[in-house]
């Protein structure tokens, strides 16, 4: 079995604290008309922009053995097939893995994107459609049902395919309409980017199973995994699936001083809220995050993002991955902050021990 790691890219700021509000690495985060004079970007003071530090992260994973990276949809960050456009010279071999709500993008031009893509950088673009929420207010001013967002993406898959590989191309939907569609001369015959789907809904999940090439998983008990992956193979019906598991990962030299870095950044969050609140503030414990020796949910807590990550030494988190690995998931994507750090620490101490575990299980 192939196993390929990625490392998240940070499209919306960075720093060293697990709280958002304390970063300090680009112009995120800061008070609204207070640019922090310890910011390193945002006014192009020295011509350094955030897009320059995006280009440091990737680059570090690159350097550490990482063979993608995935750059996730956020409601106020950079837009990440524009990331991925910018990265792709930047880096020769890492895969890009933008993340984009495809219920917003005619099928017909976002497969023009992609085939240009693939013939800037010799096929290294994949694909996750992402689906939202469907809340009122949302980033992009319109609010679609979860219900809606699925059929929309399913429509939106059905033409890309078939205008990739089947012109002239004819699709008549409930929201989408193609006649004679398809590429001609050097457009033609690119690879098609690689489908990631998410989702634990029924529609999503019947999604994944007409379309997915790559179904994200993120952490949960083994055999909650192991229950999600035969079922989607059942949804599958025969077509090949891969398996990818998304997560947060907090590592050091020890379980204990993984979990005490992770419960200082915990504290110093709420000293924040309480000075700037005033008065104490009421938020659950650090303990009552913790889901098992390995998990803690308090991620989405802290910033919003991935809600259960993974916490330990460098021997503990190789041996969780590995057992996932066994399980059937082949490609993990991890994230950290401060990223570019994180990135090197991860590939030094955490990528070669799941490595090594993997190739002495295969020969014994």
């Amino acid at each position: 079995m192939s196993i390929e790691f990625y490392w998240r890219l940070p499209p919306q700021g960075d720093g060293r604290a697990a709280d958002r509000q304390d970063w300090n690495r680009g112009d995120y985060a800061h008070p609204a008309g207070h640019q922090r004079d310890y910011a390193r970007t945002g006014t192009g003071r020295d011509g350094f922009t955030y897009y320059d530090l995006l280009v440091q992260v990737a680059r570090a994973a690159e350097l550490a053995g990482f063979d993608g990276l995935s750059i996730p949809q956020t409601s106020g960050g950079e837009e990440p097939l524009i990331v991925a456009g910018a990265l792709a010279r930047e880096v020769g071999r890492l895969k890009l893995l933008p993340s984009f709500p495809a219920q917003f993008i005619a099928p017909v031009y976002a497969a023009k994107i992609a085939t240009s893509f693939q013939r800037l950088t010799t096929g290294r673009l994949a694909w996750h459609l992402h689906i939202d929420d469907g809340e009122e207010g949302a980033w992009h001013g319109r609010s679609r049902s979860r219900e809606e967002q699925v059929a929309r993406t399913g429509e939106f898959l059905d033409i890309v395919k078939g205008f990739w590989n089947e012109a002239p191309f004819d699709y008549k939907g409930t929201y989408y309409e193609v006649e004679k569609g398809g590429f001609a001369g050097p457009l033609a015959g690119q690879k098609l980017p690689e489908i990631h789907l998410s989702g634990d809904t029924e529609g999503e999940l019947a999604l994944a199973g007409r379309h997915a090439d790559v179904y994200l998983l993120t952490p949960a008990p083994l055999d909650e995994l192991k229950a999600r992956i035969a079922d989607v193979r059942t949804r599958a019906d025969g077509r090949e699936v891969r398996f990818a598991l998304a997560a947060d990962i907090i590592t050091r030299h020890s379980d204990e001083a993984a979990w005490e870095h992770l419960r200082r950044q915990w504290e110093a969050a709420g000293r924040r809220v309480q000075r700037l609140s005033g008065e104490q503030a009421e938020r659950p414990s650090f303990d009552s995050f913790r889901r098992s020796d390995d998990q803690w949910a308090g991620f989405a807590a802290l910033r919003g993002e991935e809600g259960v990550g993974l916490v330990g030494g460098y021997d503990t988190i190789a041996a969780t991955i590995a057992d996932y690995a066994r399980a059937g998931i082949d490609r993990f994507i991890l994230g950290a902050n401060p990223h570019l750090e994180e990135a090197y620490r991860v590939g030094e101490h955490v990528i070669p021990r799941i490595r090594a575990l993997l190739d002495a299980a295969k020969a014994a």
